[in-house]
This record gives C-alpha cells, sequence and structure tokens, in this order.
C-alpha cells in the first residue's frame, strides 16, 4: 500500500482530502493511505440533516467550517489535534474492507500498549470511550474508508460545535459528547508526530508523491463538496417524522409528507452507512399509499442493499410507528370537510390542519381582494368564572380588563415571572356575571390550562377547559360583513372591532366577534361542532374561498402580527417584541409586570424589528442576521411578500443595531445578503374601526 504526500505543507481545508481520496480510488491504481490534519472543522454525515447535528450559529461565530461528506455515518468535529486517516484499497465489498480496517487500526493501538478495542459499528474505544469515529463509501472497483484518531482534540469546543440526538446519547448510556471521548494523548507518551509516522509504517510499505495536475485534478473534485444542494441536503417540510436509534445500523429517522391520508414524499436521514441509495425505490413504491399499505409494499425491498445491516421489517416497524404518531394528532370538527376538498394537511399546534386547498398565493389573494374563510377550530377556548374572576384575570393578564363591559374583547400576554410568555390571547368579557373566555393557542392548549390552574389556586374561580366542545370559522376580508349577512344571514354592520356579540344561527348559540388575524376586516364564530360544520358548508356553497394555514401566516406576517413561538416566547417577552402597548404597566400588580417594568426602563438586550433585504431573496425563520462581521440575531419569520412584493422579515436582533434604517445582512445558505432595518408593519391593516 502507498502512501500519498503532497509536495508542499500548505494549509488546505478538509474537502480537500475529502476530494483527495476519491481521486485516488477513482483515478489512481493500486490502494493508498494518508493522514491528515485540519483547522477546527465539522464534517456531517451524507444522510443527515445539518440543522440536527451541527450548531451553525456558534460554528459561523467562531470560524469553524461546515462541509458534508459523501460518506454515511454520524458528525465529526476535527481540529489540529485530530488525525484524519484515509484508507483507499481495491474490492467493493466495501463491509468486509471496512471491518478489517477497524481491526488492524485497533491493533495498531494495542501495539503500543493502548487498550483499543472495536465496539458496535464504526467506533474504536478505550476504556469505554470514543477514540476513533469511521465510515465508508464505494465507487467503481475500490473501497474507501476514513475515519478520526483523537489525539488531542479540543473537547470543550468540540461539545459547543455539534448537537448529536438524545436518542443517540441515550443510546449510548451518556449525557453529553464529552462523557463519550477520550484522547491517545491520555493513553500513550509518544509525541502525535512520531504517532502519525508509526501508522504510516504500520499500513504503507511505499510513498507516492502527487503531481501539480493531479492536484489541480483534485481541486477540480472539490468543487463538487460544495455545490449548494449536495451541502443543504434534502429537508423538506414533514407532515411526520419518526427516529429510532437500530442496533447495528446506527439512527434511521423515517420522515413522510402526507397528503391528506396519503404519503406524497418518504425521506430517510440519520447517521447509518448508506451502500447505494433506496429513495428514488422507496418514493417510486410508496408514493401514493396510505402507510399501512406501504408497509406491506415495502416487502418487495431489501433494504439491506440500500444501509448497511438494515433489515426490511426494521424498516416496516419504523413507518408503522410514524403512523402511531399521525394518528395521535387531533383533528377538528372540519377534518373530514378538509379531505374532501382534498386540501393538503399537516401538523400544526398537535391537530392535523389544512395548510393549502388551491394555492397559498390565490387563498392569500382572495382575502385581500375579496373574502376567505379558515377552520381555526384548534384555538382553546378556557372560561373563568366566580367571584374573583375580575381579579383574577387581571393578575394572570397584561392588558387591564378593570370594569370592562360585556362584549368586549381584549387582546394581552400571560406571563412567567421573569417577563416570558406563557402565551398571548383573547379576553372576551361574557354577559354572563362573573365570566370570561379565554381563546389560547391551539400549541399551548394544555400548557395554559394547567399553568391557570397553578395561579387559581388563591382565587374563588372555576377554570372551565371548553376547547373540545366548541369549533371556530374565521370569515376574513372586506367582503366578510357582506358575506356574513347574505349567506348566515347575521347582520354585523353595527359590530365594532374587538367587540363580540352572543347570538344565534338557526337557533344555535354562537359567538360572533369581529377579530381576525390576518390584516383584514372579518369575524370569528364559535359554536358546537354541528353547528360549525353547517356554517362551513353553507359558506362553501356559496363559493366563499376555503383558506389553509399556510396563507393564515402570510396575512398575518404582512400585517406585522406576531405567532407565539416566532415573535413571542418563553425567551421573547412583549418587551422586546415592541407589544408593550398590551403591557398595562399603570396596573398595580399582575405576573411578569416587574421584569417588564425593568426592562422598559434599562433597556433590552434584544429587541424584534423588519428588516428589508434589497434584492429578492426568501430570508427564512431561523437564518442569520450578520452587521459589523458578526451574528447579531435571528430571523424568526420571513417571507417575499404577497401582496407588497417585497423580501422582508421580522428577526430578534441585538438591541444596538435595532434602530431604524440600520444596514444589517440575513445570510441564506452560504451567502450574505443586504437589507436595513425597517418598520414591523409590511401592510396597512384594513380593520373596520
Amino acid at each position: 500500500m502507498k502512501h500519498l504526500i503532497l509536495p508542499d505543507n500548505d494549509e488546505r481545508r478538509l474537502i480537500f482530502y475529502l476530494s483527495m481520496e476519491e481521486f485516488a480510488a477513482r483515478e489512481m491504481d493500486g490502494e493508498a493511505f494518508f493522514l491528515w490534519q485540519v483547522s477546527p472543522t465539522v464534517i456531517f454525515g451524507r444522510n443527515q440533516l445539518m440543522e440536527a447535528e451541527v450548531n451553525v450559529p456558534f460554528c459561523r461565530e467562531h470560524g469553524i467550517k461546515m462541509f458534508r461528506r459523501k460518506s454515511g455515518g454520524g458528525c465529526v468535529y476535527s481540529d489540529w489535534g485530530n488525525i484524519m486517516v484515509s484508507y483507499i484499497v481495491k474490492g467493493e465489498d466495501v463491509t468486509a474492507t471496512f471491518n478489517t480496517f477497524l481491526q488492524r487500526l485497533a491493533s495498531a493501538l494495542r501495539d503500543i500498549g493502548v487498550d483499543a478495542t472495536v465496539s458496535g459499528r464504526n467506533d474504536i474505544q478505550i476504556g469505554g470511550r470514543k477514540v476513533s469515529g469511521n465510515a465508508f463509501y464505494k465507487v467503481p472497483g475500490k473501497s474507501i474508508v476514513h475515519g478520526t484518531l483523537l489525539f488531542a482534540s479540543d473537547f470543550e469546543r468540540m461539545q459547543q460545535a455539534i448537537t448529536p440526538s438524545a436518542v443517540k446519547l441515550q443510546s449510548k448510556g451518556v449525557a453529553s459528547v464529552r462523557q463519550h471521548v477520550t484522547n491517545l494523548s491520555e493513553h500513550t507518551d509518544m509525541p502525535i508526530e512520531e504517532f502519525k509516522r508509526y501508522l504510516i509504517d504500520r499500513f504503507c510499505d511505499s510513498e507516492r508523491m502527487l503531481t501539480a495536475a493531479e492536484i489541480a485534478r483534485i481541486e477540480e473534485i472539490e468543487q463538487t463538496y460544495l455545490d449548494e444542494s449536495f451541502f443543504n441536503g434534502s429537508n423538506p417540510a414533514y407532515t411526520v417524522t419518526k427516529s429510532e436509534k437500530i442496533a447495528g445500523v446506527g439512527e434511521v429517522a423515517v420522515g413522510l409528507e402526507m397528503r391528506s391520508d396519503i404519503i406524497h414524499h418518504i425521506s430517510l436521514s440519520g447517521d447509518y452507512f448508506m451502500l447505494s441509495d433506496p429513495m428514488p425505490a422507496l418514493n417510486s413504491l410508496l408514493r401514493g399509499k396510505r402507510i399501512d399499505e406501504a408497509a406491506e409494499a415495502l416487502k418487495g425491498i431489501d433494504m439491506g442493499r440500500h444501509i448497511a445491516n438494515l433489515r426490511t421489517t426494521q424498516l416496516r416497524e419504523s413507518l408503522l410507528k410514524s403512523s402511531d404518531k399521525l394518528d395521535a394528532l387531533q383533528k377538528t370538527c372540519l377534518y373530514d370537510n378538509h379531505v374532501a376538498l382534498k386540501a393538503q394537511m399537516s401538523p400544526f399546534g398537535g391537530f392535523m390542519m389544512p395548510i393549502q386547498y388551491s394555492s397559498i398565493i390565490d387563498e392569500h389573494n382572495a382575502v385581500r381582494q375579496r373574502v376567505g374563510m379558515f377552520d381555526v377550530s384548534h384555538m382553546g377556548e378556557i372560561f373563568v368564572t366566580g367571584n374573583d374572576a375580575e381579579r383574577f384575570v387581571n393578575h394572570i393578564f397584561t392588558n387591564d380588563v378593570t370594569a370592562l363591559p360585556a362584549g368586549k374583547i381584549l387582546y394581552g400576554m400571560m406571563l412567567y415571572p421573569d417577563g416570558g410568555v406563557v402565551d398571548d390571547l383573547l379576553v372576551y368579557k361574557m354577559a354572563e356575571p362573573k365570566t370570561w373566555l379565554l381563546v389560547v393557542n391551539a400549541a399551548n392548549i394544555d400548557k395554559d390550562d394547567a399553568w391557570i390552574r397553578e395561579q387559581a389556586k388563591d382565587f374563588n374561580v372555576e377554570i372551565d377547559n371548553a376547547s373540545p366542545r366548541y369549533g371556530q370559522i374565521a370569515l376574513q376580508g372586506p367582503d366578510a360583513e357582506k358575506t356574513a349577512a347574505e349567506v348566515l344571514g347575521m347582520d354585523f354592520g353595527n359590530l365594532a372591532f374587538y367587540t363580540f356579540e352572543e347570538t344565534e344561527w338557526q337557533g344555535n348559540p354562537v359567538i360572533a366577534s369581529r377579530t381576525g388575524y390576518t390584516g383584514e376586516d372579518g369575524f370569528e364564530f364559535y359554536a358546537t361542532p354541528d353547528v360549525i360544520v353547517a356554517m362551513w358548508e353553507k359558506l362553501i356553497a356559496a363559493e366563499v374561498t376555503p383558506c389553509g394555514l399556510g396563507c393564515r401566516d402570510t396575512l398575518r406576517f404582512e400585517s406585522g402580527l406576531p405567532l407565539y413561538g416566532h415573535e413571542l416566547s418563553e425567551e421573547i417577552s412583549p418587551i422586546m417584541a415592541g407589544l408593550g402597548m398590551f403591557v398595562k404597566l399603570d396596573k398595580p400588580e399582575f405576573i411578569g409586570r416587574d421584569a417588564c417594568a425593568k426592562q422598559k426602563a434599562e433597556g433590552m438586550a434584544k429587541k424584534v424589528v423588519g428588516i428589508e433585504l434589497n434584492d429578492r431573496a426568501i430570508p427564512r425563520g431561523g437564518y442569520e442576521v450578520e452587521a459589523d462581521g458578526q451574528t447579531i440575531g435571528v430571523v424568526t419569520t420571513g417571507y417575499h411578500t404577497i401582496t407588497t412584493d417585497r423580501s422582508v422579515c421580522l428577526a430578534l436582533i441585538d438591541s444596538r443595531y435595532a434602530a431604524l434604517g440600520t444596514e444589517v445582512g440575513v445570510r441564506i445558505r452560504r451567502k450574505v445578503f443586504a437589507g436595513t432595518v425597517c418598520k414591523k408593519r409590511f401592510y396597512d391593516k384594513k380593520y373596520k374601526k
């Protein structure tokens, strides 16, 4: 076996050496071996989701490079204290080659007094701690094995740079990366350069220096690793995912994009070793089937030919577990109606909800220009009654409900003592004395109910989570009032913004409020599920456009309305979000008041702002915001607006950069797009006052 050497000592990036492996395997005769070291770099496996494995903000902040490799396996941190090993041999029985290499490497370590053993499918350990992780892949006629040898690596930096899943750590019985690894320098006195020479002599019998022309060819191969589609991988939005650790295989995550109850796309990700790409065959076989049908159809595929050691029965079991997870999602009273209309369904807030029926753009424009309707039956309805009801609601709510007349609605938040947001909500003062309705976000129903009950212990109130007894429709758009009158026979001409009526429809009780989440005039109707279904069908028969949650988000975003979990959260207070008008600090007390007062008085380290980009790139949620060569925040929501044709976003950034007109940039994949801080409202609301 030849030891490959370079004619210089120039520092090169990690993908050069991966390309050097490919060159040796595809274009050189014989077998090859070489060692290499690089500056701090994270390298993740071909089948892994980068965001799930890599602490991207930390890496960018500290100049740690990030690359995807063409082999499977897990995420690796490498630095100058880590020796990378490349082993290229003849033959395509890559699993046999892999096992042979692991045993040879472990034997080499034992011969210098290191008690090394091969563990699991790809590790070498010392005393139960990993010192070497390895992966493989094949090209025609050759097998490539590469791996790490931790010699004096920085484990603190490693732990901050990579983020292995809890499934992975639990399967290994450890709580952190640091518990799982060890350096060779802790087990041998041999200097690193002497150790490298020892390995070369152990594996090689001659040397081969690469020529300038060969290096140029390697640099051509290097460009394939920089291709954006390869680097980013396939990361669509799945309806349901199920991840599990399979002995001898690795972590396997099944991702399913569902259209109603039918598979539209399946994907596998994880740290397994791939022998060939199974995705074309899987999608061809399973697309258009229900999950149970797909599990049965899988019997026709030998998964072991594609993924090392994976039995087809194991994938079938994971698929069926995905079905169980899907079944656990709640369905609103209008679910069957959505399916009948062929809506694209997806999980949201623990419910299976319609994302779109025709297109998000068409539905968005219907609301802006005419009228559309939404199923919002996933929202929660919690009633508070009793002698202390008003005092209690004021205690848990940032707005002031003191002496609020029946029929009025207020927007505000429930806060933790530190100012973090439990939820944002609407509070309705009901006609029945000492009765209040709290309308909360779907994903927070159980959490909010528990929180409210806990705070109510010292108050004379009763809490009734009535969410299962209610459905809800939102009728939104400039023609909403006209449509309600002509189709439903309900006249709300005298109903003001943020007021409601307790009325009837076809003899059934209905709460009708002049509220919405679109920036347009409109109404929200609360009633029992059977009444909501009847109202929906009446509106559909009148050709009112059904709209999904996709355009509900684009509409609220254009209007500068916050979404819990994005512009408000346990970490983002209403003061940080610029919603201080709904926090009445002149009230004597409410939970979180002192924290909000302090933030307002002393200023905040971070603030939610609007940002407009100079070109048409789309700044999606999670993208980093940069200024002065450093990361200053993160996008919370971003779109190219449908109504106003602007590339804009809401972002939580360092307050020092929050002034209107400040120049910032948004990193979209691997490029920074210039923009400026602007107002958070990208469309003027059209409420009827």
